[in-house]
């Protein structure tokens, strides 16, 4: 079984659509898709996201008006990720890290953040968001994050509901930074 650097086992392999074979990816072909239900993909334009939504595991929902320098990473089942009408992603990342995990992104709205939605978690941004970039939005371990409509972010404004490590009490092993 592959290992992390730190040891512990990997649970998926990464895949790249319609990308060539590099470290962390191989080449796909249509046929083979089917067989990512256990594997972390990559998706890297609007032609590969098309291509994904016809054999896909997970649920992608609508299409981006505008995809330019972004990305959308699955990894894990159950998860969705809904665009509304004339969403733009510019230097976006859309992460789902874990199974049962939702984005959803209403109209006309403009990201040029990251997004990343956990297990069990949603993360939901309202009708025409507009965002200067640089920053993060994020839900994880079980909570959700609602950005209502009508919004603007300026640059590197992060929001999340969960810590990006845990910490525990020395004494009692007890975690004390839960979500």
């Amino acid at each position: 079984m592959p290992r992390h650097r730190n040891g512990a086992p990997k649970r998926h392999d990464c895949y790249a659509i319609g990308r060539q074979p590099d470290r962390d990816g191989i080449l796909l072909g249509e046929c083979q898709l089917i067989e990512l239900l256990d594997k972390m993909v990559v998706i890297r334009s609007i032609e590969e996201l098309q291509l994904y939504q016809s054999k896909s595991p997970n649920s992608i929902q609508g299409v981006p008006a505008h995809f330019t320098r972004s990305s959308i990473t699955l990894n894990g089942i159950g998860s969705t990720i809904t665009f509304g009408k004339d969403v733009r992603l510019q230097n976006a990342n859309l992460i789902v890290v874990a199974d049962d995990a939702h984005i959803d992104i209403d109209d006309q709205s403009s990201i040029k953040s990251h997004i990343r939605a956990g297990t069990g978690s949603t993360v939901t941004v309202g009708k025409r968001l507009s965002s200067t970039g640089g920053g993060s939005m994020s839900a994880a371990e079980g909570a959700n994050l609602t950005i209502g409509d009508d919004c603007m972010f300026a640059i590197h404004i992060d929001i999340r509901t969960d810590h990006s490590h845990p910490i525990f009490d020395r004494k009692t092993g007890k975690r004390v930074n839960p979500s």
